[in-house]
């Protein structure tokens, strides 16, 4: 048979297409690798704050991601980076970010074979506030219904002001304030109360308390039958606590808390030999107590006033200065007494009653924390010393120190630090900015209220 037949057309189409389909493979967007359904590990960060008005940059991690792989956003598309079959990168507008959400994270591959990955959670959360101050402080019992103002930051309209752990209902002025009506019924009874701003979840949180007292008229001026050698204010009990000295007798070598509205104490609970300067942690959890007699520091549990940590001075010196760090309720500040009554060296910073490796070598009658646990600062005001010190404080201790001289008048007394204007004042009534050292002024204390020893009819 004749073999110039022509070759069938059919079967050269079908080889066309054979080849075409060869030259694509079993390719897809990202050349030359089969498209799945991509796999998504983890999301990182995985949380912002409604603080980030200009957007947010988040990695998406996993596997099976190609060059034409997109990051949803609850299912909407966001714009993406490729970066490897791992890894991709996405842009999260601001307007995401202007309410706190929950929020499902995914990556899509289009394409046959593609589709979209299991969803991680992402979370755009509130700022936690902070409280500053209310107003006012205090009112006499049965009182009428009152307004309530806090300041801070960091409020939202849905943030409200808790009493005693009861919302109250709450009108939001602006980003820094707050007003709140508390009832007449609120105030019937001397107490204290605690307030506090509370802004919901997700993210947010409960601030620090501040103290409301509600005072009785029948006597503004009470007498406590014990002495001491130091005494603490505790806000979240509602308590003074004071330390008595081996003198008072059955009653000595112990810490008793005073109830400051009835005037009655509990029960004194011994502690050790001559106890003295007395500290609180941030969170109240516990109370630092300096014993003289044993050279050393007891710390306690409250309200239980068990004992746990303790720190041996060095040298048989006692405490003339105990301060709890204003964050970090494990740190404290130590001040040893020293060879003079009215001036001490050595700053130590203990955690848990581990001192940390850096100590001050410097002379000092008193030492006060600054606005967080970066900075503390020295007085050194007694026998015509006048100086005033600032100290940096990191991980190993007291780093590094600056010194003003002659800031201070003779005799200036103790110095204290205030959160509300950021300025140290002594009890001479010198004000100083802690930052540069310079005298701000004087309070006129020509009024100052001394108990006279005879007890208030």
């Amino acid at each position: 048979m004749s073999s110039n037949r022509p070759f069938p057309t059919s079967l050269g189409v079908s080889i066309l297409l054979f080849l075409v389909g060869c030259a694509g493979g079993a390719g897809g967007p990202g050349g030359g690798s089969q498209v799945t359904v991509p796999v998504l590990s983890s999301v990182s960060p995985s949380s912002v704050t409604t603080t980030s008005s200009g957007g947010a940059i988040f990695t998406a991690y996993g596997s099976g991601f190609v060059t034409g792989s997109v990051v949803e956003w609850n299912g909407s598309p966001l714009a993406t980076t490729y970066v490897s079959a791992t890894q991709l990168s996405a842009q999260l507008p601001g307007a995401d970010l202007a309410i706190a959400s929950v929020d499902q994270v995914t990556v899509f591959n289009s394409g046959s074979g593609g589709g979209a990955s299991n969803a991680l959670t992402f979370t755009v959360g509130n700022v936690a506030p902070t409280l500053n101050s209310i107003a006012p402080t205090n009112v006499p019992v049965g009182n009428p219904a009152m307004v309530l103002t806090v300041k801070g930051n960091n409020f939202i309209s849905s943030s409200k002001i808790d009493w005693n752990g009861t919302a109250l209902t709450t009108t939001y002025v602006n980003a820094t304030q707050l007003t709140a009506q508390v009832p007449a019924s609120y105030l019937v009874t001397a107490a204290y109360a605690q307030v506090s701003v509370v802004t919901p979840s997700p993210g947010g949180g409960q601030t620090t308390n501040l103290t409301f007292s509600i005072i009785s008229g029948a006597t503004r001026v009470s007498v406590v039958g014990v002495n001491s050698n130091d005494i603490i204010w505790d806000a979240t009990r509602g308590k003074i606590y004071a330390s008595l000295p081996g003198a008072d007798g059955a009653i000595g070598n112990s810490l008793v808390a005073i109830d400051p509205v009835t005037g009655t104490t509990g029960t004194p609970q011994f502690v050790g030999s001559e106890p003295n300067k007395l500290a609180l942690s941030s969170d109240a959890s516990h109370i630092w107590v300096g014993l003289d007699g044993s050279y050393s520091i007891q710390r306690f549990t409250l309200p239980s006033l068990t004992p746990d940590a303790s720190i041996a001075l060095p040298g048989q010196e006692a405490a003339l200065s105990l301060q709890a760090a204003p964050i970090n309720p494990h740190t404290l500040a130590v001040l040893p007494r020293g060879s003079s009554v009215f001036s001490a060296c050595c700053v130590t910073i203990y955690d848990d009653g581990t001192p940390r490796p850096t100590v001050r070598n410097w002379a000092f009658s008193g030492l006060q924390w600054g606005a967080d646990d970066s900075t503390l600062y020295g007085g050194d005001l007694y026998f015509g010393f006048s100086n005033f010190s600032k100290m940096n404080v990191d991980s190993s201790g007291v780093s590094s120190l600056t010194t003003y001289p002659n800031v201070y008048g003779v005799f200036a007394g103790s110095i204290h630090y205030d959160k509300q204007t950021n300025n140290v004042y002594a009890d001479n009534g010198q004000v100083v900015n802690p930052a540069t050292g310079d005298v701000l002024g004087a309070l006129n204390l020509g009024n100052s209220f001394v108990y006279d020893g005879i007890p208030p009819e």
